[in-house]
Protein backbone atom coordinates (compact mmCIF):
# COMPACT_ATOMS: atom_id res chain seq x y z
CA UNK A 1 0.00 0.00 0.00
CA UNK A 2 1.28 3.46 -0.88
CA UNK A 3 1.67 6.46 1.39
CA UNK A 4 -1.45 8.04 2.86
CA UNK A 5 -2.10 11.56 1.54
CA UNK A 6 -4.82 14.17 1.61
CA UNK A 7 -6.68 14.42 -1.69
CA UNK A 8 -6.70 17.68 -3.61
CA UNK A 9 -9.89 19.75 -3.78
CA UNK A 10 -10.74 18.78 -7.37
CA UNK A 11 -10.56 15.05 -6.59
CA UNK A 12 -12.56 15.51 -3.37
CA UNK A 13 -15.31 17.27 -5.32
CA UNK A 14 -15.43 14.49 -7.92
CA UNK A 15 -15.66 11.82 -5.21
CA UNK A 16 -18.49 13.72 -3.52
CA UNK A 17 -20.21 14.12 -6.88
CA UNK A 18 -20.05 10.37 -7.38
CA UNK A 19 -21.96 9.88 -4.14
CA UNK A 20 -24.69 12.36 -5.01
CA UNK A 21 -24.88 12.54 -8.82
CA UNK A 22 -25.31 9.23 -10.59
CA UNK A 23 -27.33 10.27 -13.63
CA UNK A 24 -29.65 13.05 -14.89
CA UNK A 25 -32.44 11.77 -12.65
CA UNK A 26 -30.36 12.31 -9.51
CA UNK A 27 -29.55 15.86 -10.63
CA UNK A 28 -33.24 16.64 -10.97
CA UNK A 29 -34.00 14.99 -7.63
CA UNK A 30 -31.48 17.17 -5.79
CA UNK A 31 -32.67 20.36 -7.47
CA UNK A 32 -36.36 19.64 -6.90
CA UNK A 33 -35.76 18.81 -3.25
CA UNK A 34 -33.96 22.13 -2.86
CA UNK A 35 -36.96 23.86 -4.46
CA UNK A 36 -39.41 22.20 -2.06
CA UNK A 37 -37.23 23.03 0.93
CA UNK A 38 -37.14 26.66 -0.26
CA UNK A 39 -40.93 26.85 0.12
CA UNK A 40 -41.82 26.75 -3.57
CA UNK A 41 -45.47 26.32 -4.51
CA UNK A 42 -44.65 25.88 -8.20
CA UNK A 43 -41.82 23.80 -9.64
CA UNK A 44 -41.16 23.25 -13.34
CA UNK A 45 -38.76 20.69 -14.83
CA UNK A 46 -37.80 21.02 -18.48
CA UNK A 47 -35.71 18.39 -20.27
CA UNK A 48 -34.10 18.99 -23.66
CA UNK A 49 -33.94 16.26 -26.30
CA UNK A 50 -31.28 13.61 -25.72
CA UNK A 51 -31.01 14.99 -22.16
CA UNK A 52 -28.47 17.59 -23.28
CA UNK A 53 -29.76 19.92 -20.56
CA UNK A 54 -32.27 19.93 -17.71
CA UNK A 55 -33.74 23.06 -16.12
CA UNK A 56 -35.51 23.25 -12.76
CA UNK A 57 -37.40 26.45 -12.01
CA UNK A 58 -39.17 27.30 -8.75
CA UNK A 59 -40.91 30.26 -7.10
CA UNK A 60 -39.39 29.62 -3.68
CA UNK A 61 -37.41 31.86 -1.41
CA UNK A 62 -34.37 32.14 -3.66
CA UNK A 63 -30.76 32.64 -2.54
CA UNK A 64 -29.41 35.96 -1.26
CA UNK A 65 -26.74 37.45 -3.52
CA UNK A 66 -24.08 37.19 -0.81
CA UNK A 67 -24.85 33.47 -0.33
CA UNK A 68 -24.83 32.35 -3.96
CA UNK A 69 -21.14 31.44 -4.14
CA UNK A 70 -21.32 29.88 -0.66
CA UNK A 71 -24.11 27.57 -1.86
CA UNK A 72 -21.56 25.93 -4.14
CA UNK A 73 -19.13 25.20 -1.33
CA UNK A 74 -19.11 21.67 0.07
CA UNK A 75 -20.88 21.17 3.41
CA UNK A 76 -22.49 24.60 3.19
CA UNK A 77 -26.21 24.39 3.98
CA UNK A 78 -29.09 26.40 5.42
CA UNK A 79 -30.97 23.27 6.53
CA UNK A 80 -29.06 22.18 9.62
CA UNK A 81 -26.92 24.12 12.07
CA UNK A 82 -25.57 21.46 14.46
CA UNK A 83 -25.17 17.72 14.92
CA UNK A 84 -28.33 17.60 17.04
CA UNK A 85 -30.37 18.52 13.95
CA UNK A 86 -29.35 15.25 12.30
CA UNK A 87 -31.68 13.32 14.60
CA UNK A 88 -34.79 15.24 13.50
CA UNK A 89 -34.41 15.96 9.79
CA UNK A 90 -37.50 17.79 8.49
CA UNK A 91 -36.17 18.87 5.09
CA UNK A 92 -35.66 16.71 2.01
CA UNK A 93 -31.99 17.62 1.65
CA UNK A 94 -29.53 18.72 4.28
CA UNK A 95 -25.95 17.71 3.51
CA UNK A 96 -25.06 20.79 1.44
CA UNK A 97 -23.36 18.80 -1.31
CA UNK A 98 -25.93 18.82 -4.11
CA UNK A 99 -24.96 22.05 -5.90
CA UNK A 100 -21.16 21.68 -5.61
CA UNK A 101 -21.37 18.02 -6.63
CA UNK A 102 -23.45 18.82 -9.70
CA UNK A 103 -21.21 21.78 -10.61
CA UNK A 104 -18.13 19.54 -10.39
CA UNK A 105 -19.28 17.36 -13.31
CA UNK A 106 -21.41 19.66 -15.46
CA UNK A 107 -21.90 23.17 -16.81
CA UNK A 108 -24.32 24.93 -14.45
CA UNK A 109 -26.16 28.23 -14.78
CA UNK A 110 -28.10 29.57 -11.78
CA UNK A 111 -30.40 32.57 -11.65
CA UNK A 112 -31.98 33.50 -8.35
CA UNK A 113 -33.75 36.32 -6.50
CA UNK A 114 -35.14 36.58 -2.99
CA UNK A 115 -38.58 38.21 -2.51
CA UNK A 116 -37.16 41.34 -0.88
CA UNK A 117 -34.37 41.91 -3.44
CA UNK A 118 -34.83 44.40 -6.30
CA UNK A 119 -32.65 42.36 -8.65
CA UNK A 120 -31.33 38.87 -9.00
CA UNK A 121 -27.99 37.12 -9.38
CA UNK A 122 -26.48 35.08 -12.22
CA UNK A 123 -23.81 32.45 -11.64
CA UNK A 124 -22.19 30.22 -14.28
CA UNK A 125 -19.91 27.36 -13.18
CA UNK A 126 -18.18 24.77 -15.38
CA UNK A 127 -16.44 21.80 -13.82
CA UNK A 128 -16.38 23.55 -10.47
CA UNK A 129 -14.80 26.74 -11.84
CA UNK A 130 -16.72 30.06 -11.73
CA UNK A 131 -17.06 31.49 -15.26
CA UNK A 132 -19.51 34.31 -14.61
CA UNK A 133 -20.95 35.92 -11.48
CA UNK A 134 -22.92 39.17 -11.66
CA UNK A 135 -26.24 40.86 -10.93
CA UNK A 136 -29.00 40.01 -13.40
CA UNK A 137 -32.73 40.31 -13.81
CA UNK A 138 -34.59 37.29 -12.46
CA UNK A 139 -38.06 36.39 -11.19
CA UNK A 140 -38.55 35.44 -7.56
CA UNK A 141 -37.16 32.00 -6.85
CA UNK A 142 -34.40 29.99 -8.48
CA UNK A 143 -33.73 28.57 -11.93
CA UNK A 144 -30.91 26.05 -12.38
CA UNK A 145 -29.88 24.75 -15.81
CA UNK A 146 -27.48 21.81 -15.95
CA UNK A 147 -25.83 21.04 -19.30
CA UNK A 148 -23.42 18.40 -20.56
CA UNK A 149 -23.50 16.21 -17.46
CA UNK A 150 -20.21 14.30 -16.98
CA UNK A 151 -18.55 16.22 -19.84
CA UNK A 152 -15.30 16.19 -17.88
CA UNK A 153 -15.61 12.57 -16.64
CA UNK A 154 -16.13 10.55 -19.83
CA UNK A 155 -15.77 7.21 -18.03
CA UNK A 156 -18.86 7.93 -15.95
CA UNK A 157 -20.74 9.27 -18.95
CA UNK A 158 -20.09 5.97 -20.75
CA UNK A 159 -21.96 4.09 -18.03
CA UNK A 160 -25.19 6.01 -18.55
CA UNK A 161 -28.04 4.24 -20.29
CA UNK A 162 -29.67 5.33 -23.52
CA UNK A 163 -31.42 8.71 -23.55
CA UNK A 164 -34.72 6.87 -23.52
CA UNK A 165 -33.79 4.79 -20.45
CA UNK A 166 -32.34 7.76 -18.59
CA UNK A 167 -35.38 9.82 -19.53
CA UNK A 168 -37.66 7.17 -18.05
CA UNK A 169 -35.68 7.24 -14.81
CA UNK A 170 -35.93 11.03 -14.70
CA UNK A 171 -39.69 10.94 -15.27
CA UNK A 172 -40.06 8.38 -12.48
CA UNK A 173 -38.13 10.60 -10.05
CA UNK A 174 -40.19 13.69 -10.88
CA UNK A 175 -43.36 11.62 -10.49
CA UNK A 176 -42.39 10.38 -7.00
CA UNK A 177 -41.41 13.87 -5.88
CA UNK A 178 -44.66 15.35 -7.20
CA UNK A 179 -46.65 12.71 -5.31
CA UNK A 180 -44.61 13.47 -2.20
CA UNK A 181 -45.61 17.14 -2.31
CA UNK A 182 -49.15 17.24 -3.73
CA UNK A 183 -49.61 20.75 -2.30
CA UNK A 184 -46.97 21.97 -4.80
CA UNK A 185 -47.80 22.37 -8.50
CA UNK A 186 -45.23 20.34 -10.46
CA UNK A 187 -44.84 20.53 -14.25
CA UNK A 188 -42.67 18.20 -16.32
CA UNK A 189 -41.83 19.06 -19.94
CA UNK A 190 -39.67 16.74 -22.04
CA UNK A 191 -38.55 17.63 -25.53
CA UNK A 192 -41.08 20.45 -25.65
CA UNK A 193 -43.98 18.14 -24.72
CA UNK A 194 -45.79 18.43 -21.39
CA UNK A 195 -45.69 15.05 -19.67
CA UNK A 196 -47.87 16.08 -16.73
CA UNK A 197 -48.80 19.12 -14.66
CA UNK A 198 -50.13 18.64 -11.13
CA UNK A 199 -52.39 21.44 -9.84
CA UNK A 200 -50.99 21.63 -6.28
CA UNK A 201 -54.40 21.07 -4.69
CA UNK A 202 -54.61 17.51 -3.34
CA UNK A 203 -53.08 14.06 -3.61
CA UNK A 204 -55.95 12.63 -5.67
CA UNK A 205 -55.62 15.55 -8.10
CA UNK A 206 -51.88 14.90 -8.40
CA UNK A 207 -52.51 11.20 -9.06
CA UNK A 208 -55.10 12.08 -11.69
CA UNK A 209 -52.73 14.50 -13.43
CA UNK A 210 -49.94 11.91 -13.52
CA UNK A 211 -51.73 8.60 -14.10
CA UNK A 212 -55.07 9.65 -15.56
CA UNK A 213 -58.74 9.56 -14.57
CA UNK A 214 -59.10 5.80 -15.14
CA UNK A 215 -56.47 5.02 -12.50
CA UNK A 216 -57.85 7.62 -10.08
CA UNK A 217 -61.34 6.15 -10.28
CA UNK A 218 -60.00 2.68 -9.45
CA UNK A 219 -58.50 3.81 -6.13
CA UNK A 220 -59.66 3.42 -2.55
CA UNK A 221 -58.78 6.11 0.04
CA UNK A 222 -56.60 5.09 2.97
CA UNK A 223 -56.61 7.05 6.23
CA UNK A 224 -55.65 5.69 9.65
CA UNK A 225 -53.73 6.89 12.68
CA UNK A 226 -52.37 5.19 15.76
CA UNK A 227 -50.05 6.38 18.52
CA UNK A 228 -48.58 9.32 16.63
CA UNK A 229 -48.19 7.47 13.31
CA UNK A 230 -50.50 8.34 10.44
CA UNK A 231 -50.92 6.71 7.05
CA UNK A 232 -52.88 8.44 4.29
CA UNK A 233 -53.22 8.02 0.56
CA UNK A 234 -54.80 5.71 -1.96
CA UNK A 235 -54.53 2.07 -2.90
CA UNK A 236 -55.80 0.29 -5.98
CA UNK A 237 -58.74 -2.02 -6.30
CA UNK A 238 -57.85 -5.54 -7.48
CA UNK A 239 -58.74 -4.60 -11.06
CA UNK A 240 -55.85 -2.11 -11.03
CA UNK A 241 -53.11 -4.66 -10.32
CA UNK A 242 -50.03 -4.47 -12.55
CA UNK A 243 -47.33 -6.78 -13.82
CA UNK A 244 -44.55 -4.68 -12.22
CA UNK A 245 -44.07 -2.72 -9.00
CA UNK A 246 -43.69 0.59 -10.84
CA UNK A 247 -47.00 1.92 -9.51
CA UNK A 248 -45.95 1.69 -5.85
CA UNK A 249 -44.99 4.82 -3.90
CA UNK A 250 -44.12 5.08 -0.21
CA UNK A 251 -43.51 8.55 1.24
CA UNK A 252 -42.25 9.27 4.74
CA UNK A 253 -42.93 12.87 5.84
CA UNK A 254 -43.02 13.79 2.15
CA UNK A 255 -39.86 11.88 1.23
CA UNK A 256 -39.99 9.03 -1.31
CA UNK A 257 -38.44 5.86 0.11
CA UNK A 258 -38.16 2.13 -0.52
CA UNK A 259 -38.78 -0.24 2.38
CA UNK A 260 -39.12 -4.01 2.18
CA UNK A 261 -41.00 -4.30 5.46
CA UNK A 262 -43.66 -1.80 4.43
CA UNK A 263 -44.02 -3.46 1.01
CA UNK A 264 -44.52 -6.83 2.72
CA UNK A 265 -47.23 -5.29 4.91
CA UNK A 266 -49.10 -4.08 1.81
CA UNK A 267 -48.98 -7.50 0.17
CA UNK A 268 -50.15 -9.13 3.39
CA UNK A 269 -53.10 -6.73 3.53
CA UNK A 270 -54.14 -7.60 -0.02
CA UNK A 271 -53.79 -11.33 0.65
CA UNK A 272 -55.73 -13.32 -1.92
CA UNK A 273 -56.98 -10.21 -3.72
CA UNK A 274 -53.79 -10.38 -5.79
CA UNK A 275 -53.55 -12.88 -8.65
CA UNK A 276 -50.23 -14.68 -9.03
CA UNK A 277 -47.60 -12.44 -10.60
CA UNK A 278 -49.62 -9.25 -10.10
CA UNK A 279 -48.72 -6.24 -7.97
CA UNK A 280 -50.89 -3.58 -6.32
CA UNK A 281 -50.86 0.12 -7.16
CA UNK A 282 -50.64 2.50 -4.22
CA UNK A 283 -49.51 5.95 -3.10
CA UNK A 284 -49.12 6.00 0.68
CA UNK A 285 -47.95 8.89 2.84
CA UNK A 286 -46.68 8.10 6.33
CA UNK A 287 -46.42 10.88 8.88
CA UNK A 288 -44.49 10.42 12.10
CA UNK A 289 -42.13 12.23 14.42
CA UNK A 290 -38.91 12.98 12.47
CA UNK A 291 -36.97 11.74 15.48
CA UNK A 292 -38.54 8.29 15.04
CA UNK A 293 -37.07 7.71 11.57
CA UNK A 294 -33.45 7.76 10.36
CA UNK A 295 -33.33 9.13 6.81
CA UNK A 296 -29.54 9.32 6.55
CA UNK A 297 -28.98 5.62 5.85
CA UNK A 298 -28.53 5.89 2.08
CA UNK A 299 -26.59 8.53 0.05
CA UNK A 300 -29.73 9.34 -1.92
CA UNK A 301 -31.87 8.88 1.22
CA UNK A 302 -34.00 6.20 -0.45
CA UNK A 303 -33.67 3.83 2.51
CA UNK A 304 -34.80 4.66 6.04
CA UNK A 305 -34.85 2.98 9.44
CA UNK A 306 -37.73 3.28 11.89
CA UNK A 307 -37.40 3.30 15.64
CA UNK A 308 -40.55 1.13 15.72
CA UNK A 309 -40.49 -0.98 12.57
CA UNK A 310 -43.24 -3.40 13.65
CA UNK A 311 -45.60 -0.66 14.76
CA UNK A 312 -45.31 1.22 11.47
CA UNK A 313 -45.70 -1.92 9.35
CA UNK A 314 -48.63 -3.03 11.51
CA UNK A 315 -50.47 0.23 10.98
CA UNK A 316 -49.89 0.11 7.21
CA UNK A 317 -51.26 -3.43 7.08
CA UNK A 318 -54.30 -2.60 9.23
CA UNK A 319 -55.01 0.64 7.33
CA UNK A 320 -55.06 -1.13 3.98
CA UNK A 321 -57.25 -3.89 5.39
CA UNK A 322 -59.64 -1.22 6.55
CA UNK A 323 -59.60 0.50 3.17
CA UNK A 324 -59.99 -2.65 1.07
CA UNK A 325 -62.62 -4.43 3.15
CA UNK A 326 -64.36 -1.60 4.97
CA UNK A 327 -67.70 -1.07 3.22
CA UNK A 328 -66.07 -0.54 -0.18
CA UNK A 329 -67.19 -2.60 -3.15
CA UNK A 330 -64.25 -4.12 -5.00
CA UNK A 331 -66.40 -5.61 -7.74
CA UNK A 332 -65.09 -4.65 -11.20
CA UNK A 333 -67.53 -2.37 -12.98
CA UNK A 334 -69.67 -1.76 -9.90
CA UNK A 335 -69.23 2.00 -9.96
CA UNK A 336 -66.67 4.80 -10.03
CA UNK A 337 -63.94 5.05 -7.46
CA UNK A 338 -63.51 7.85 -4.91
CA UNK A 339 -62.33 10.41 -7.46
CA UNK A 340 -63.56 13.32 -5.37
CA UNK A 341 -62.80 11.75 -1.99
CA UNK A 342 -60.43 13.61 0.28
CA UNK A 343 -57.31 11.79 1.40
CA UNK A 344 -53.62 12.51 1.57
CA UNK A 345 -52.05 15.90 2.17
CA UNK A 346 -54.43 18.85 2.63
CA UNK A 347 -54.03 21.38 -0.17
CA UNK A 348 -51.85 24.05 1.43
CA UNK A 349 -51.04 22.84 4.92
CA UNK A 350 -47.62 21.40 4.13
CA UNK A 351 -45.75 18.70 6.01
CA UNK A 352 -44.55 20.87 8.88
CA UNK A 353 -48.14 21.75 9.76
CA UNK A 354 -49.26 18.16 9.44
CA UNK A 355 -46.52 16.97 11.77
CA UNK A 356 -47.50 19.59 14.35
CA UNK A 357 -51.13 18.58 14.04
CA UNK A 358 -50.42 14.87 14.31
CA UNK A 359 -50.56 13.62 17.85
CA UNK A 360 -53.92 12.33 18.93
CA UNK A 361 -56.08 9.84 17.01
CA UNK A 362 -58.90 11.28 14.98
CA UNK A 363 -62.47 10.30 15.72
CA UNK A 364 -63.86 7.75 13.30
CA UNK A 365 -60.49 6.44 12.14
CA UNK A 366 -58.83 3.16 12.86
CA UNK A 367 -57.02 3.84 16.15
CA UNK A 368 -56.12 0.47 17.69
CA UNK A 369 -53.98 1.08 20.76
CA UNK A 370 -51.64 -1.70 19.71
CA UNK A 371 -52.03 -1.83 15.95
CA UNK A 372 -48.28 -1.88 15.55
CA UNK A 373 -48.07 -5.05 17.60
CA UNK A 374 -49.53 -7.12 14.79
CA UNK A 375 -46.37 -8.94 13.66
CA UNK A 376 -45.63 -9.38 10.01
CA UNK A 377 -44.63 -12.51 8.18
CA UNK A 378 -46.74 -14.90 10.24
CA UNK A 379 -49.72 -16.96 9.20
CA UNK A 380 -52.99 -18.04 10.61
CA UNK A 381 -56.11 -18.50 8.58
CA UNK A 382 -55.62 -15.89 5.87
CA UNK A 383 -51.83 -15.84 5.97
CA UNK A 384 -51.52 -12.55 7.87
CA UNK A 385 -51.02 -13.62 11.45
CA UNK A 386 -48.41 -15.50 13.42
CA UNK A 387 -50.95 -16.99 15.83
CA UNK A 388 -54.64 -17.31 16.58
CA UNK A 389 -54.19 -14.73 19.37
CA UNK A 390 -52.87 -12.16 16.89
CA UNK A 391 -55.69 -12.92 14.49
CA UNK A 392 -58.23 -12.46 17.29
CA UNK A 393 -56.56 -9.16 18.22
CA UNK A 394 -56.87 -7.89 14.66
CA UNK A 395 -60.49 -9.05 14.36
CA UNK A 396 -61.37 -7.18 17.55
CA UNK A 397 -59.53 -4.03 16.51
CA UNK A 398 -61.15 -3.96 13.08
CA UNK A 399 -64.58 -5.19 14.08
CA UNK A 400 -66.14 -1.89 13.10
CA UNK A 401 -65.49 -2.45 9.41
CA UNK A 402 -64.66 -6.08 8.77
CA UNK A 403 -68.18 -7.26 9.42
CA UNK A 404 -69.39 -5.13 6.46
CA UNK A 405 -67.33 -5.70 3.34
CA UNK A 406 -69.29 -3.65 0.85
CA UNK A 407 -70.48 -6.76 -1.00
CA UNK A 408 -74.00 -5.96 -2.29
CA UNK A 409 -77.24 -7.82 -1.74
CA UNK A 410 -77.84 -9.80 -4.94
CA UNK A 411 -81.08 -11.24 -6.29
CA UNK A 412 -80.63 -14.48 -8.25
CA UNK A 413 -82.02 -14.36 -11.80
CA UNK A 414 -80.72 -17.48 -13.53
CA UNK A 415 -77.81 -19.61 -14.70
CA UNK A 416 -75.67 -18.84 -17.75
CA UNK A 417 -73.68 -21.88 -18.87
CA UNK A 418 -71.06 -22.95 -18.27
CA UNK A 419 -70.35 -21.34 -14.91
CA UNK A 420 -72.12 -18.03 -14.34
CA UNK A 421 -74.90 -16.98 -11.98
CA UNK A 422 -76.84 -13.95 -13.23
CA UNK A 423 -78.03 -11.65 -10.46
CA UNK A 424 -79.57 -8.23 -10.00
CA UNK A 425 -78.03 -5.78 -7.58
CA UNK A 426 -77.73 -2.08 -6.85
CA UNK A 427 -76.59 -0.33 -9.99
CA UNK A 428 -76.83 -3.05 -12.59
CA UNK A 429 -76.40 -6.69 -13.62
CA UNK A 430 -73.98 -8.70 -11.47
CA UNK A 431 -72.41 -11.85 -12.88
CA UNK A 432 -70.99 -14.35 -10.39
CA UNK A 433 -68.49 -17.06 -11.33
CA UNK A 434 -69.91 -19.96 -9.33
CA UNK A 435 -66.59 -21.84 -9.21
CA UNK A 436 -64.62 -18.79 -8.02
CA UNK A 437 -67.35 -17.92 -5.52
CA UNK A 438 -67.45 -21.45 -4.14
CA UNK A 439 -63.65 -21.47 -3.93
CA UNK A 440 -63.75 -18.31 -1.80
CA UNK A 441 -66.43 -19.74 0.50
CA UNK A 442 -64.57 -23.03 0.98
CA UNK A 443 -61.21 -21.30 1.44
CA UNK A 444 -62.54 -19.21 4.32
CA UNK A 445 -64.32 -22.20 5.85
CA UNK A 446 -61.12 -24.25 5.65
CA UNK A 447 -59.16 -21.33 7.14
CA UNK A 448 -61.59 -21.14 10.06
CA UNK A 449 -61.27 -24.91 10.57
CA UNK A 450 -57.48 -24.64 10.63
CA UNK A 451 -57.77 -21.92 13.28
CA UNK A 452 -59.76 -24.40 15.39
CA UNK A 453 -57.08 -27.07 15.05
CA UNK A 454 -57.63 -28.77 11.70
CA UNK A 455 -60.02 -29.85 8.97
CA UNK A 456 -62.52 -32.59 9.70
CA UNK A 457 -61.85 -35.97 8.08
CA UNK A 458 -64.24 -38.52 6.61
CA UNK A 459 -63.12 -42.14 6.71
CA UNK A 460 -63.18 -44.20 3.54
CA UNK A 461 -65.22 -47.38 3.50
CA UNK A 462 -62.24 -49.08 1.90
CA UNK A 463 -58.71 -47.67 2.48
CA UNK A 464 -56.98 -46.78 -0.75
CA UNK A 465 -53.35 -47.66 -1.52
CA UNK A 466 -51.09 -44.78 -2.46
CA UNK A 467 -48.14 -45.73 -4.61
CA UNK A 468 -46.33 -42.56 -5.65
CA UNK A 469 -43.89 -40.98 -3.18
CA UNK A 470 -45.18 -43.17 -0.38
CA UNK A 471 -42.16 -42.43 1.78
CA UNK A 472 -42.71 -38.68 1.50
CA UNK A 473 -46.38 -39.14 2.34
CA UNK A 474 -45.71 -41.03 5.55
CA UNK A 475 -43.07 -38.49 6.57
CA UNK A 476 -45.65 -35.74 6.11
CA UNK A 477 -48.48 -37.71 7.75
CA UNK A 478 -48.75 -35.45 10.80
CA UNK A 479 -49.06 -32.29 8.71
CA UNK A 480 -51.43 -33.96 6.24
CA UNK A 481 -53.67 -34.93 9.14
CA UNK A 482 -54.28 -31.23 9.85
CA UNK A 483 -55.76 -30.97 6.38
CA UNK A 484 -58.03 -33.97 6.83
CA UNK A 485 -55.86 -36.70 5.21
CA UNK A 486 -55.02 -39.79 7.30
CA UNK A 487 -52.04 -41.66 5.85
CA UNK A 488 -50.61 -44.89 7.26
CA UNK A 489 -47.55 -46.88 6.17
CA UNK A 490 -48.42 -50.17 4.47
CA UNK A 491 -45.33 -52.22 4.10
CA UNK A 492 -41.99 -51.10 2.73
CA UNK A 493 -42.25 -48.10 0.41
CA UNK A 494 -46.06 -48.14 0.41
CA UNK A 495 -48.88 -46.31 2.19
CA UNK A 496 -52.66 -46.35 2.42
CA UNK A 497 -55.12 -43.49 2.56
CA UNK A 498 -57.70 -44.07 5.32
CA UNK A 499 -59.51 -40.72 5.43
CA UNK A 500 -59.93 -37.59 3.29
CA UNK A 501 -61.27 -34.08 4.03
CA UNK A 502 -64.99 -34.08 4.74
CA UNK A 503 -67.07 -33.16 1.72
CA UNK A 504 -64.35 -33.97 -0.81
CA UNK A 505 -64.98 -36.54 -3.52
CA UNK A 506 -62.76 -39.60 -3.52
CA UNK A 507 -61.45 -39.00 -7.07
CA UNK A 508 -60.63 -35.39 -6.26
CA UNK A 509 -58.82 -36.42 -3.09
CA UNK A 510 -56.06 -38.29 -4.93
CA UNK A 511 -55.39 -35.32 -7.23
CA UNK A 512 -55.49 -32.94 -4.28
CA UNK A 513 -53.03 -35.05 -2.31
CA UNK A 514 -50.47 -34.69 -5.09
CA UNK A 515 -50.98 -30.91 -5.17
CA UNK A 516 -50.63 -30.66 -1.41
CA UNK A 517 -47.33 -32.50 -1.43
CA UNK A 518 -46.03 -30.04 -4.02
CA UNK A 519 -47.21 -27.12 -1.86
CA UNK A 520 -45.56 -28.53 1.26
CA UNK A 521 -42.23 -28.74 -0.53
CA UNK A 522 -42.06 -25.02 -1.32
CA UNK A 523 -42.16 -21.71 0.53
CA UNK A 524 -42.41 -20.85 4.20
CA UNK A 525 -45.13 -22.10 6.54
CA UNK A 526 -47.61 -19.22 5.93
CA UNK A 527 -47.30 -19.51 2.15
CA UNK A 528 -47.61 -23.30 2.30
CA UNK A 529 -50.80 -23.21 4.33
CA UNK A 530 -52.44 -20.66 2.08
CA UNK A 531 -51.43 -22.60 -1.04
CA UNK A 532 -52.76 -25.87 0.40
CA UNK A 533 -56.10 -24.35 1.41
CA UNK A 534 -56.48 -22.65 -1.97
CA UNK A 535 -55.81 -25.96 -3.71
CA UNK A 536 -58.31 -27.75 -1.46
CA UNK A 537 -60.95 -25.13 -2.21
CA UNK A 538 -60.33 -25.44 -5.95
CA UNK A 539 -60.65 -29.24 -5.94
CA UNK A 540 -63.77 -29.16 -3.76
CA UNK A 541 -65.64 -26.32 -5.48
CA UNK A 542 -68.42 -26.75 -8.00
CA UNK A 543 -66.98 -27.06 -11.51
CA UNK A 544 -67.78 -25.38 -14.80
CA UNK A 545 -70.67 -27.17 -16.48
CA UNK A 546 -72.25 -28.26 -13.20
CA UNK A 547 -75.67 -26.66 -12.94
CA UNK A 548 -76.74 -25.40 -9.52
CA UNK A 549 -80.40 -25.38 -8.61
CA UNK A 550 -82.00 -22.08 -7.71
CA UNK A 551 -81.88 -23.02 -4.05
CA UNK A 552 -78.20 -23.94 -4.27
CA UNK A 553 -77.38 -20.75 -6.16
CA UNK A 554 -79.11 -18.55 -3.58
CA UNK A 555 -77.35 -20.40 -0.77
CA UNK A 556 -73.97 -19.89 -2.48
CA UNK A 557 -74.64 -16.16 -2.91
CA UNK A 558 -75.53 -15.84 0.78
CA UNK A 559 -72.40 -17.72 1.85
CA UNK A 560 -70.28 -15.54 -0.45
CA UNK A 561 -71.77 -12.35 1.00
CA UNK A 562 -70.86 -13.58 4.49
CA UNK A 563 -67.17 -14.01 3.60
CA UNK A 564 -64.55 -11.63 4.91
CA UNK A 565 -63.02 -11.22 1.45
CA UNK A 566 -65.80 -12.05 -1.01
CA UNK A 567 -64.49 -10.19 -4.03
CA UNK A 568 -61.88 -12.67 -5.27
CA UNK A 569 -61.18 -16.38 -5.18
CA UNK A 570 -58.09 -17.56 -3.23
CA UNK A 571 -56.04 -17.23 -6.43
CA UNK A 572 -56.96 -13.56 -6.92
CA UNK A 573 -59.53 -13.92 -9.72
CA UNK A 574 -62.75 -11.90 -9.28
CA UNK A 575 -65.78 -13.79 -8.01
CA UNK A 576 -68.16 -11.15 -9.32
CA UNK A 577 -68.28 -8.48 -12.01
CA UNK A 578 -70.90 -5.84 -12.75
CA UNK A 579 -72.42 -4.47 -15.91
CA UNK A 580 -73.67 -1.15 -14.60
CA UNK A 581 -76.75 0.64 -15.88
CA UNK A 582 -74.43 3.27 -17.34
CA UNK A 583 -72.46 0.60 -19.20
CA UNK A 584 -75.65 -1.04 -20.52
CA UNK A 585 -76.95 2.31 -21.73
CA UNK A 586 -73.68 2.92 -23.53
CA UNK A 587 -73.60 -0.57 -25.07
CA UNK A 588 -77.15 -0.19 -26.40
CA UNK A 589 -76.47 3.27 -27.78
CA UNK A 590 -78.85 4.98 -25.40
CA UNK A 591 -76.20 7.42 -24.19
Amino acid sequence: MGRIRVLDTETINLVAAGEVVERPASVVKELMENAFDAGATQVSVSVEKELKAVTVTDNGGGIAAEDVLLAFERHATSKISSSSDLGRIQTLGFRGEALPSIAAVARVELKTRTPEALGGTLLVIEGGEVRDFRPAGAPRGTTVTVRDLFYNTPARRAFLGSPRAEGARLTDVVTRLALGRPEVSVRLVSGGREVFHTPGTSLIDAITAIYGVTVAEALVPVDAVSEGIQVQGYTGRPALTRTTRSGQTFLINGRYIRHGGLAAAVYQAYGTLLPAGKHPFFVLHLLLDPGAVDVNVHPQKLTVRFAQEREVAGLVRAALKQALFGRVSLIPGAGPGPRAASAGAPPQEGWAGMLQRLGSPKEGRLTPPGAGMIPGGGSHGDGLFASAENELFFREETRGYSEKTGFPDLEYLGFLPPVYLLTRGPGGLFIVDQHAAHERVLFEEYSAAMARGGITSQFLMEPEPVESSAGDLTDAAAELARYGFLIEPFGEGAAILRAIPAGLRRDSARLLLSDIMACLAAGDAPAREQAVLASMACHSAVKAGEVCSSTEAVALLNRLAACREPFTCPHGRPTTICLSHEELLRRFGRR
